[in-house]
């Protein structure tokens, strides 16, 4: 048969989870991974997971691997396609770009948890961190590996459940130039440019140019009303990448040289505000008992000439949370439009990677230094407005004007004159930023020596990082009319006079040092041991040096600093049984070291560090005459103090936004089984097939945020006691009686609340099942050849909160492709979400600027189609 050119012998699905064993093309470039087409139906894969070269069949790892070639050949863009292509991987992107958070076999963390995710990033071998670290333009890759299970002892720091490597192309022998473009609809577009030669008999160089725009199916509109708020499509992703990468190739030295420089922008994703139906709790004496908006719970009895409760005596507040499945109804019920003000997310990257190598004898030494830096802002906001409280000196007040000469003022707008100065409640306004802008700073050094010994592969090194990060939370108020926005700005928090205002700053620094060693043994000839372990050591700084969470209230943390050191060992076993067949166990540990909270106080200050245990079995194997190819794993998971998101109570008062900061819950353990593969039906057909289950159960743990609330048996949580009463000041706002009338402890002894554990809850933002299956068809014409791929995705229903009270609904979404190619052409037609799927990406809970929590819901992207060109010129 004749060879297909662009390498796409036997092409894979776009979303197929089984992916990782087809035939990549960009991996058919080695020549070790080429084998005899009439022997082998489906390719075998040479992967670099465990640094170094290794079959992909023959590696007792489940690792998932995307070629460039595949993924610009079948549409895959960005990170969110490649983890709906891998087995037992989700992934949580709520919001933007920063609080990307990818999902390995249930190890989810819920919300913003601290500054890493627990899947670790690197490109061309060097660490990446942050959670925007995982969008990467995909122009100019060789391939992408997605690597399952923790890999501490391997890649070291936050491979706490899997790692994401991107390897870069590299230069060619001989001179090409090439195209690839795309145009689609709903404002999608994407050229990518690339020059690659020969400088000079030991220098080659290629340069990456790419300009690309994700385009967006949702536009700015009032789903409401029909109002159009502004022209803009909320959620488009533009992205500006040059890379250049130099390569110096000795006769035992190489030397790779490379620079990425990334300009990203994101609007606004068109998050809603749900209204809230649950989650009643006691509320504050100060709220409930002060100057009210809904006027006075207390009246005077003139034949007892005492002050009575009106209604029941344990009083609640709003409700502080949406129970119940959130589904696309519920978005366009909610979503009233992004604000105007609010810009969205803007990016800056730079990252630099110089790697040598040279050959000895007996052993190799590398060296691989990294240097990144990145900047991104986020200025979020939705065009609801939200009722509160301001409070401005007496001096101040007096000298504004009153709110009758405001026409537009609020209806319910109550002002009181007191001691400590003028309170304004229910002044309006909508909030924008109230998201953490980094700049961010790291340099590593890498040093590895690699050999063999009688049989015996060996590997020890040592590493060095350090990371530079300054973190600022900024907010800003719009004010709905005229008198609130007044109120805003002369307390110094309105948007139109101040801008985004500093919340919350926080400056980091994380040094790490590890020392790492690994042997790999034959015990028999079919049998064979590794055994791996990496010494870490990480001694974190940080300086809380702005904190203006409530009005005039400052609480200045200042520095602190925090150490913690931690083992990470893996032993591995394989079994060769044949050519075809390998078995195997592997056990490692996962760790992701402590930290620092530096907006909190006292116990809040710091968080243990989380790990985990991993025990996976597994076997992989060709059939009938390799036409036929499959993976299984099962895997049990002892996953102890997961660090999760929590609220300082530090700011916990009316009109004081907490910051969040990071705790640990308890204990959890996950069971799961993956099994992927493909088949090759004929020599035109292929089928690819992948299913995971994960099952991931908290066994212990208790969160804060879940305590005291009164509606318990709606959040399928157990009740105790209020543990204490509240003295409540009584204040009446109607007459014959003005300002405080007595004192009353509320509520009574015997209230019951939840008490906030969730032993027994599934880990939100995990999905229990995931499901793909895809045909794929080739076809040779002689100088032409057609190609199509038809795929399906599938994830079960995932809860959004520890109380498991929050439901996102399972999804089915689909792709497809369908074009041909010469041996310099490539042109084909793609369909993204072919079926339209509207269920929502997910949901979170978040502060508002009044101090109060809100829930939000995020839409899908809707249907999308285009068509791609390249042209390769030698």
């Amino acid at each position: 048969m004749k060879q297909i050119p662009f390498k796409l012998r036997y092409p894979i699905l776009l979303t197929a989870l089984g992916s990782m064993l087809m035939a990549s093309p960009a991996m058919a470039d080695d020549a070790e991974a080429q084998q005899d087409e009439a022997k082998d139906p489906i390719e075998r894969i040479i992967v670099t997971a465990r640094l170094r070269q290794e079959l992909l069949n023959k590696i007792p790892v489940s690792v998932s691997v995307f070629s460039g070639e595949q993924m610009e050949r079948t549409g895959i863009r960005n990170i969110n396609d490649i983890i709906e292509a891998t087995p037992g991987v989700t992934y949580d992107s709520i919001g933007g770009m920063a609080s990307g958070s990818p999902v390995i076999r249930g190890l989810a963390q819920p919300g913003l948890v601290g500054d890493e995710t627990n899947v670790a990033v690197f490109i061309d071998g060097v660490y990446a961190s942050g959670r925007d670290a995982s969008f990467l333009p995909y122009g100019g890759l060789q391939r992408v590996e997605v690597v399952r299970g923790p890999q501490s002892a391997i890649y070291g720091r936050n491979a706490f459940a899997g790692a994401i490597n991107y390897i870069t192309r590299e230069p060619s022998d001989q001179f090409e130039f090439g195209i690839n473009t795309s145009a689609g609809t709903h404002g999608m577009h994407d050229a990518h440019l690339y020059l690659s030669g020969a400088l000079t008999e030991r220098f080659k160089a290629r340069l990456d140019l790419s300009d690309s725009s994700s385009g967006s199916t949702i536009r700015n509109v009032n789903t409401i009303t029909g109002e159009r708020i502004d022209n803009r499509r909320l959620g488009e992703v533009d992205n500006q990448l040059a890379r250049l990468k130099l390569v110096y190739d000795g006769d035992n030295t190489k030397v790779s040289l490379a620079h990425t420089y990334i300009d990203t922008k994101e609007t606004p994703r068109a998050t809603a505000h749900v209204q809230h139906n649950g989650g009643f709790g006691i509320r504050n004496a100060q709220q409930e008992f002060g100057v009210l908006v809904n006027g006075t719970h207390i009246t005077f009895n003139p034949a007892t000439g005492q002050w009575d409760l009106l209604g029941d005596w344990v009083f609640t507040g709003d409700p502080q949370k949406y129970l119940g499945v959130v589904d696309n109804d519920l978005w366009r019920a909610s979503f009233t439009g992004i604000a105007p003000e609010a810009t969205g997310t803007e990016r800056t990257v730079n990252r630099t990677s110089l790697v040598i190598d040279h050959n000895f004898d007996n052993f190799s030494v590398t060296y691989l230094g990294g240097y990144n830096k990145t900047d991104y802002e986020i200025n979020l906001g939705q065009l609801k407005t939200h009722s509160g409280m301001a409070i401005l000196p007496t001096f101040v007040a007096e000298n504004l004007p009153p709110a009758s000469a405001f026409p537009d003022a609020p209806a319910g707008l109550q002002v009181q004159n007191l001691a400590f100065g003028t309170v304004y409640m229910g002044i309006q306004g909508y909030d924008l930023g109230g998201q953490p802008n980094d700049e961010r700073e790291e340099y590593s050094h890498e040093l590895r020596f690699v050999g063999n010994h009688d049989g015996m592969d060996w590997a020890f090194g040592a590493f060095y990082s350090k990371l530079k990060l300054d973190q600022l939370t900024t907010i800003g108020v719009v004010g709905a009319d005229s008198y609130s926005s007044m109120i805003f700005n002369a307390a110094g928090n309105g948007f139109e006079d101040n801008g985004l205002i500093p919340l919350q700053g926080t400056y980091y620094e994380t040094t790490t040092k590890s020392a790492f060693a690994a042997v790999d043994f034959s015990i028999t000839d079919q049998l064979t041991m590794a055994l791996e372990g990496r010494f870490t050591r990480e001694d974190k700084f940080a300086n809380n040096h702005t904190d203006n969470r409530a009005p005039g209230v400052l609480f200045p943390t200042g520095e602190m600093d925090g150490s913690w050191s931690y083992f990470t060992p893996r032993i591995t076993l394989d079994w060769d049984a044949n050519e075809t067949t390998l078995y195997y166990l592997n056990i490692g540990k996962g760790a992701k070291s402590g930290g620092l909270n530096g907006s909190a106080e006292g116990e809040e200050m710091t968080f243990d560090p989380e790990q985990n245990w991993t025990y996976e079995v597994g076997m992989k194997s060709f059939l009938f005459d390799s036409k036929l190819r499959f993976n299984i794993a099962a895997y049990y998971i002892d996953w102890d103090k997961q660090q999760v998101r929590d609220f300082s109570t530090l700011g916990n008062q009316e009109n004081a936004v907490p910051a969040v900061i990071v705790t640990n819950l308890g204990k959890t353990e996950v069971k799961g089984l993956e099994l992927d593969g493909r088949w090759q039906i004929t020599d035109n057909f292929g089928w690819n097939f992948a299913a995971a289950y994960n099952d991931a159960t908290v066994k212990v743990g208790g969160l804060g945020p879940e305590f005291g609330f009164l509606d318990y048996e709606a959040q399928g949580m157990s009740p105790t006691e209020y543990p204490a009463s509240q003295t409540l000041t009584m204040v009446s706002t109607r007459p014959p009686f003005f300002g405080v009338v007595g004192q009353m402890t509320l509520p009574p002894e015997g209230t019951l609340v939840s008490d906030g554990d969730i032993s027994g809850n599934k880990m939100p933002r995990t999905s229990r099942v995931t499901l793909n299956s895809g045909i794929d068809y080739v076809r040779d014409w002689g100088n032409l050849n057609s190609f199509s791929e038809l795929s399906f995705s599938y994830r079960s229903k995932q809860y959004l909160d520890a109380t498991n009270s929050t439901e996102l609904p399972s999804a089915v979404t689909a792709k497809f492709t369908i074009g041909f190619e010469t041996e310099s052409l490539r042109m084909s037609l793609f369909v993204d979400n072919l079926t339209n799927n509207n269920t929502p990406s997910g949901g979170y809970r978040k502060y508002l600027w009044n101090g109060k929590p809100q829930f939000v819901v995020e839409p899908r992207m809707g249907r999308t189609a285009g068509i791609n060109l390249s042209y390769k010129f030698r």
